[in-house]
């Protein structure tokens, strides 16, 4: 029997509420095999990480691996973020800016923001 950590274990929960939140599955091994991501849905690949510390260091080689694995398979890229209970997302900007407009058309009778 294999003991997961306390780390393990949150990043874990994590990824089953992710999955849920998001109309997603859990990956297999955490993407640890040929499928990548730790969620994934219909328009996403979803990579997940977890802190029970007071801040987290988010490297670009980090960015970069989930981005290029979720752009591969023509989705959008997610980067989701627990830190102090509280979840997070991060994605490019231009995915932000795209949904953002398209929040816009609807506020504004869809007239051109």
């Amino acid at each position: 029997m294999v003991t997961l950590s306390k780390g393990q274990r949150m990043s874990r929960k994590q990824e089953a509420a992710g999955a849920r939140t998001h109309g997603g599955r859990v990956t297999p091994r955490s993407g640890g095999g040929p499928v990548k991501g730790d969620v994934r849905n219909d328009e996403e690949v979803i990579e997940y990480k977890w802190t029970g510390k007071e801040q987290v260091t988010i490297r670009g080689q980090v960015l970069e691996k989930v981005f290029d694995e979720a752009l591969a398979e023509l989705k959008r890229p997610v980067l989701g973020i627990q830190v102090r209970g509280k979840n997070y997302v991060v994605l490019p900007e231009h995915f932000y800016v795209e949904q953002k407009d398209w929040a816009d058309l609807g506020q504004n009778g869809g007239r051109t923001p």
